[in-house]
């Protein structure tokens, strides 16, 4: 039990301090509400349609910047500021503190992209918006904003440099972005171009904005997750050597 409460106050610490409390958290928030309700209507009149495909479309390339810079300080500033050594001395362990920050950063990017429901909320009064598709849409956005932060915080566990942290991540994901595009995939034979897309965060996430939930899409993103606080898990358990 006691363990148990040393993780539930480990969370709270992150999602308070480094989030809802912090300068860069309220900054993050702001910008991105301002950006995706700003690009989402540049094009909105003109499609004369009531969907958010608009929306959906720009969340792997905000969130490809975005959650980089929110997690870039999980690890490597803590490192920088020799606060790491502190924390393990508490009653606690890599899993927890690995599982307590990703869940930190997690919930609070869910509470931002939340800030969006403004949008649909609007559709509702100006036309008859497809719910399932907005609910589908949501859902494909968490779970591709998970990938990416546990993907980050993986490398924020390399480095003690936060901007380093950053462009690396950065870096990984636009990669793994570009290979899900058709541009380039397109360019490659079939049986590569398959091999290549499955790869791509940003491809399956494609599928969860037409309304649909592949059973693929949701064992991809889990595995993505997994793998990702495995590794970093492994990181910071090898920091002695």
């Amino acid at each position: 039990m006691k363990n148990k409460n040393n993780f539930w106050t480990l969370l709270t610490k992150e999602i308070y301090y480094n989030y809802f409390l912090s300068p860069l958290g309220l900054v993050f928030a702001g910008l991105f509400s301002l950006i995706s309700n700003w690009l989402f209507f540049q094009d909105f009149f003109l499609s004369n349609q009531a969907s958010l495909g608009p929306l959906f479309n720009l969340f792997p390339f905000l969130f490809l910047f975005f959650l980089p810079a929110i997690t870039m300080n999980l690890f490597a500033e803590e490192k920088k500021s020799r606060t790491w050594e502190i924390l393990l001395t508490l009653p606690t362990n890599e899993k927890k503190v690995a599982g307590a920050k990703f869940l930190a950063a997690l919930f609070f990017t869910i509470f931002t992209t939340m800030l969006t429901l403004t949008l649909p909320i609007t559709l509702a009064f100006l036309g008859q918006p497809d719910w399932g598709v907005i609910i589908s849409g949501y859902l494909g956005a968490i779970l591709l904003a998970g990938s990416y932060i546990s993907s980050s915080t993986f490398f924020s566990s390399l480095t003690n440099n936060p901007i380093i942290s950053f462009l690396i991540s950065v870096l990984f994901l636009l990669v793994n972005f570009f290979i899900g595009q058709e541009a380039i995939l397109s360019r490659l034979p079939t049986f590569a171009a398959s091999l290549i897309s499955y790869l791509s965060a940003a491809f399956h996430f494609h599928f969860f904005t037409e309304g649909n939930i592949p059973f693929s899409g949701l064992i991809f993103f889990s595995s993505w997750i997994a793998i990702f606080i495995w590794l970093t898990i492994v990181s910071l358990k090898s920091r002695d050597y």
